[in-house]
């Protein structure tokens, strides 16, 4: 009983700064959308939906780097291989920088292509290809701040994982009102903001290593291309979990569109953002949880790997089935700070009990990838965020309203993430079984010897 108070403690530590953080950026999302809606219009709002594969793209990239660093990192701190988690994170950091140059070219050079790639009309290409553009030019600080809140975290410091997300949200919603207000910079204005709120955050974060707290240093190394692949592999399932939302967002903008038209675009656009609070719980409590499964199970303590997974599902299935049913509840009212025309309203809010209903199984998911992922099986992690955010997620939101009808057109989602929890609790299942096998087989073998030796 006093270790699970002890563990408990831990939890509220790290889980507790990260969700907060985690619903303060993920606000700033929301406030996003409003200012835009708002202040530039509905059809400035369905062209923020339409880059969001981008800037979603953007962030599973650099989450891949930062949390598959932070995870070896967290393994080889347990083990006390204070040099070899150090080059892990200067490894992760060299990878991000060469990432975020590179989407910043790409995005740059190309927005109008991109724009077009994820389904803008011709009404909708230009404001899409003003967004992708300006946004991209801050990709390197974008980048930067997942990797460096990913490691302070790890390192030690979660409060100041914390205030690094504060101090980066409200200064974006600040100043996405001074530039689509009183300056009327427009779509351009929201981009802008969202890139110098992650300059500042970076700044914040960077005292960590300025101070020398916690094991991490910058200093020169030598670039290791088994340690790159280590951070890749271990980053992979990451990856996945943040590309599936900007997945399933681009295909049902190519569904809706083709069903509902550009109207139906604007009332899906509103639920996404809506959406983006459960997102900041799940993921909060994800990244919390990460650092205490990987450090447990780099000390082979498998009693308290255990313990932090479970706490995982149970903190997410009751944050999860609460949340929505307060959607539920102001859902017609809610939707109305993002959406103009209360004509769309009845629609959004069928798309909203429907496809926020599938982000029950999808918290519960989002913990077995993490725990799977902690525990170095990064095989079992990548499957599962394919089943759920690509395969199944992809499949259905095409073929469901084709075969069946526009009224399935929101089902797809929930369908997935229910299919992917049965597929990982028989994943999790069958490696408790074959923990009880080789402990079994174990405890035979050291009979055997005392025998023998008797």
């Amino acid at each position: 009983m006093l270790g699970n108070k002890e563990n408990n403690k831990q939890i509220l530590r790290y889980v507790l700064p990260s969700v907060s953080a985690m619903i303060v950026s993920f606000t700033y999302n929301m406030v996003d959308g409003m200012f835009v809606g708002q202040g530039v219009g509905p059809s400035a709002l369905a062209s923020v939906n339409l880059a969001m594969p981008f800037t979603q793209i953007m962030t599973g990239i650099a989450s891949m780097l930062a949390i598959g660093g932070a995870t070896a990192m967290a393994i080889y701190k347990g083990k006390e291989d204070t040099k070899r988690a150090n080059q892990v994170f200067l490894t992760s950091t060299l990878l991000v920088i060469i990432a975020g140059l590179f989407i910043t070219g790409v995005g740059f050079f190309a927005s109008t292509q991109i724009a077009r790639l994820f389904g803008a009309t011709e009404l909708l290409l230009g404001q899409t290809a003003t967004y992708i553009k300006w946004y991209s030019l801050f990709s390197i600080f974008f980048t930067a701040s997942i990797l460096g809140n990913a490691f302070v975290r790890n390192d030690g410091s979660p409060e100041l994982a914390f205030w690094g997300m504060i101090v980066g949200a409200l200064s974006n919603i600040f100043l996405d009102w001074l530039f689509i207000f009183p300056l009327q910079m427009g779509i351009k204005g929201a981009a802008i903001a969202s890139g110098l709120g992650q300059l500042l955050s970076c700044l914040v974060l960077a005292c960590h290593f300025l101070r020398k707290k916690g094991i991490l240093r910058i200093e020169r190394f030598s670039v290791n291309v088994k340690q790159c692949r280590e951070v890749i592999v271990c980053g992979l399932p990451e990856f996945v979990i943040q590309i599936s939302q900007p997945m399933t967002i681009f295909c049902y903008n190519l569904v809706i569109l083709h069903y509902l038209g550009e109207s139906g675009l604007t009332a899906f656009a509103g639920v996404t953002y809506m959406m983006v609070i459960m997102l900041g719980v799940f993921f909060g409590i994800s990244q919390g949880l990460q650092p205490l499964i990987g450090t447990s199970f780099g000390r082979r303590e498998t009693h308290k790997v255990n313990y932090y997974f479970r706490a995982g599902l149970l903190i997410n299935l009751i944050l999860s089935t609460l949340l929505y049913s307060i959607y539920v509840l102001i859902g017609p009212y809610a939707l109305k700070l993002f959406i103009t025309d209360n004509t769309l309203i009845p629609l959004a809010y069928t798309a909203l009990k429907w496809y926020g209903l599938a982000y029950i199984p999808a918290a519960i998911n989002i913990i077995y990838i993490t725990y799977f992922l902690s525990i170095r099986k990064s095989g079992q992690a990548f499957w599962i965020s394919c089943s759920r955010g690509i395969v199944l997620n992809c499949l259905l939101i095409f073929t469901l309203p084709a075969l069946f009808g526009i009224k399935l057109i929101w089902l797809p989602l929930l369908i997935a993430e229910s299919l992917t929890l049965i597929f990982a609790m028989l994943l999790k299942k069958r490696k408790n079984t074959k923990n009880i096998i080789a402990d079994r087989t174990e405890d035979c073998l050291k009979k055997r010897m005392s025998q023998d030796n008797l």
